[in-house]
C-alpha cells in the first residue's frame, strides 16, 4: 500500500477550504487544511508536507508574502515542499512573483478544474494520484 502523501492547503474560503480538502482525500492524498498564514506555519512545524496548495489572496497577509516568510523563516523544511498557488487572477499575480521562480512550483487558476488539479499533483508529487470520476 502508498503511503499518502500530505497536501498543507491554505485557503480562507470555507466552502472552497472544505470541498478542496474532500477532493484531495479523494485523490488518496492526506490533507492539512488551515485558514491562515499563522496555522500554516504551526503545521509546518510540526507535519512533514509534501505540497503546499496556498491562496493568493488569504484574509490579513497574502499567500505570496506567506511563501516568502516560510522560505525565509523555515528554510530546509520549506525547501523540500512543491508549491501550488491558487489564484483567480494568474497575470497579476504572476507580475508579482519576480525573483520566486525558486519557491513557487505551479500556479493554479480558479476556478479550480479536477483535471487540471490532477494533472499538477500528478506532475509534482507523482505515484499515488488516484483517478476520481
Amino acid at each position: 500500500m502508498i503511503k499518502a502523501r500530505t497536501i498543507l492547503l491554505v485557503e480562507d474560503e470555507p466552502s472552497l477550504r472544505d470541498e478542496l480538502a474532500e477532493l484531495l482525500i479523494t485523490l488518496g492524498f492526506r490533507c492539512l487544511a488551515t485558514d491562515n498564514g499563522a496555522a500554516a506555519f504551526d503545521v509546518l512545524k510540526c507535519e512533514r508536507v509534501d505540497l503546499l496548495l496556498c491562496d493568493v489572496n488569504l484574509a490579513g497577509e497574502d499567500g505570496l508574502n506567506l511563501i516568502r516568510r516560510m522560505h525565509g523563516e523555515l528554510g530546509e523544511i520549506f525547501t523540500r515542499i512543491a508549491v501550488i498557488v491558487m489564484t483567480g487572477h494568474t497575470a497579476l499575480v504572476e507580475s508579482q512573483c519576480d525573483n520566486m521562480d525558486h519557491l513557487i512550483s505551479a500556479f493554479l487558476l480558479k476556478p479550480i478544474r479536477l483535471r487540471d488539479l490532477r494533472a499538477l499533483l500528478d506532475s509534482l508529487i507523482g505515484e499515488g494520484v488516484r483517478d476520481v470520476a
